[in-house]
């Protein structure tokens, strides 16, 4: 899908062929480095951070449809 969409944003394969190669191997590296920082947290501070990562989200999201319908 996203070669695709940068195919028929650049037109070239060539270019198309990077930025998904470049998006996948940032995802895998990101994911990878996400994970290891992970798991040097404390199970009590895990519960902590998914808790607020939880209610961050959830508010963004309640703004997000105030905002787009009112």
């Amino acid at each position: 899908m996203l070669f695709a969409v940068s195919y028929l944003l650049t037109g070239s394969p060539v270019a198309s062929g990077t930025i998904a190669l470049t998006y996948h191997l940032l995802n895998t590296l990101a994911y990878y480095v996400h994970e290891k920082a992970w798991e040097d947290v404390n199970p009590s501070k895990r519960v902590l951070a998914l808790s607020l990562a939880f209610f961050v989200a959830s508010t963004l999201m309640l703004a997000w449809l105030t905002l787009y319908y009112p």
